[in-house]
């Protein structure tokens, strides 16, 4: 208000263009000028002059304002630069899946965009520590964070055959009470039930014998095909498995866990332009994949 009054030598003018009253402006100019303890303006009719002190103030003024306009250019480029660094935090799968599936088709389209993958336990995943975008398989700690479903996938029960020619297959999720089964330890408790869906829209939940715990389901997988257990694996990591003949599906699907997917950041608001279109491509990557997947489905 004070650099429009001497742009224009006029209160009066100035009110107009600020679109405020004249008495609202003279009152701002007296409320300065009381809050410096100097007179900055002569004022004679309807025209104002500088003090010496308004002079020098003006001169601040032209600073604090030259300053003001730089630091908002600059965060409104980083707003809206497509350019940059962005910290992806996954589970160890889901970091693979994507090395082989997105991340070099997507990084030939942003070429000016650098991907820091960070891989993470499920139990690591509860907050943002280090990273400006996690795909979880968890919900946050934080009501704070913004945690986006992209999917609601499917974990399968397996085991390996030399397990199953040794130890039989169940015909239901309750027999898995009588079988050494490979639990999740990124739960807050001890798993000693699984629950489940069916086919044919039955749900419920089964008593399970822990055999041996992990929190990841690489690990998981690796063991079950050692024969140490039934594990429950999403339907995305499965095929190559079930290929190879090292992994074989116990109830002939009609049997599995639910699974939410989400993408987690902290806002939407002044969110940079690079990692609002990786959360987009994100989730048409997911759409695609998991429409295409006859096992996740």
């Amino acid at each position: 208000m004070f650099k429009s009054v001497t742009h224009y030598m006029s209160i009066t003018q100035a009110a107009l263009i600020l679109d405020i009253s004249q008495p609202a402006l003279s009152r701002r100019i007296k409320q300065l000028e009381d809050e410096l303890s100097v007179k900055l303006l002569h004022r004679s009719g309807g025209k104002v002059e500088l003090t010496p002190q308004g002079v020098r103030f003006l001169q601040s003024a032209d600073c604090i304002l030259a300053e003001h306009d730089s630091v908002r250019d600059e965060i409104s480029s980083d707003i809206n630069d497509t350019k940059g660094h962005i910290v992806l935090g996954l589970v160890h799968p889901m970091a693979r899946w994507l090395s082989e599936s997105f991340i070099e088709d997507y990084s030939k389209r942003h070429p000016n965009t650098y991907l820091s993958l960070v891989t993470k336990s499920p139990k690591e995943m509860v907050t943002m520590e280090g990273c400006d975008l996690m795909v979880s398989p968890v919900l946050p700690d934080d009501i704070a964070l913004i945690a986006k479903k992209v999917h609601k996938f499917k974990r399968y029960f397996c085991a390996s055959p030399d397990y199953v020619r040794i130890n039989g297959l169940p015909k239901h999720p309750d027999d898995l009470v009588k079988h050494q089964c490979i639990v999740n330890s990124a739960v807050n408790k001890n798993e000693k039930s699984w629950l489940w869906h069916s086919k044919t829209g039955d749900q419920g939940g089964s008593k399970i014998t822990p055999a041996i715990s992990t929190d990841s389901i690489d690990v998981a997988a690796t063991l079950a095909i050692k024969g140490m257990g039934v594990a429950s694996l999403p339907g995305s990591q499965l095929n190559h498995y079930f290929k190879s003949g090292s992994l074989v599906e116990l109830f002939d699907y009609q049997f599995y866990q639910h699974q939410d997917l989400y993408l987690v950041y902290r806002t939407r608001e002044f969110m940079r332009a690079n990692l609002k279109q990786l959360i987009l491509e994100l989730q048409e990557f997911y759409r695609i994949q998991y429409s295409n997947c006859t096992l996740s489905n």
